[in-house]
């Protein structure tokens, strides 16, 4: 910290504690029930050390929210050996949305389909479909293949899009890339799942 103006020295002993919080949505919630399950998703630090033997790697999340560190699944099996000096950890940001879609837009339990497009095929493998206005607002699906004119999701919708339906694309937020490490694969994390692949 610095003392020269404009900044000052913190409060000394001065703590604050958040003792609850509410959550409000500018879009409206899905039907939720007793099996519905959630994640927030706070800001925070994510720290990736190399450990000299195996698992070969710790890695850690600060949060912001809570003002606690938690202990992740290391990359494990997935290293020879400790981390090097040359790595990154990368995460996309939402700001790298896709334009909006409106239109002649339809949906079957595992695909939005918008007539609209001519999209390259599998472009946005991996990329994440957000429904922002209309049927089934507030869903959102892992994209696994797209053609021409559709995009297949991981996980069937609980409402299928139709005409009313507004959708937009965005890389998938929820995954921390780590790259480097004189390796030519990249791994990946997923936050949600709390699991690396490759």
């Amino acid at each position: 910290m610095s003392a020269i103006a404009p900044y000052a020295l913190p409060a000394v002993g001065t703590a604050y504690y958040i003792e609850s919080c509410d959550v409000s949505w500018t879009n409206p919630i899905p039907a939720i029930d007793t099996s519905t399950s959630y994640f927030i998703n706070t800001g925070g630090v994510w720290l990736v050390s190399a450990v000299a033997t195996a698992p070969w790697s710790s890695f850690q999340f600060y949060d912001n929210l809570t003002d606690t560190w938690a202990t992740k699944t290391p990359l494990g099996g997935q290293l020879l050996a400790a981390l090097g000096t040359d790595f990154s950890l990368e995460i996309l940001s939402k700001g790298t949305a896709y334009a909006t879609k409106v239109g002649a837009i339809s949906g079957t339990a595992r695909t939005l389909v918008d007539a609209g497009q001519t999209l390259a095929v599998d472009r946005y493998c991996n990329y994440s479909i957000h429904i922002t206005a209309g049927t089934g607002i507030g869903q959102k699906g892992r994209i696994v293949a797209n053609g021409a004119t559709y995009f297949e999701i991981a996980k069937p919708w609980a409402v299928n899009p139709d005409s009313t339906s507004v959708y937009e694309i965005h890389g998938d937020t929820d995954v921390i890339y780590l790259i480097g490490n004189g390796a030519s694969i990249i791994h990946a994390y997923t936050r949600k799942y709390d699991m690396w692949y490759t």
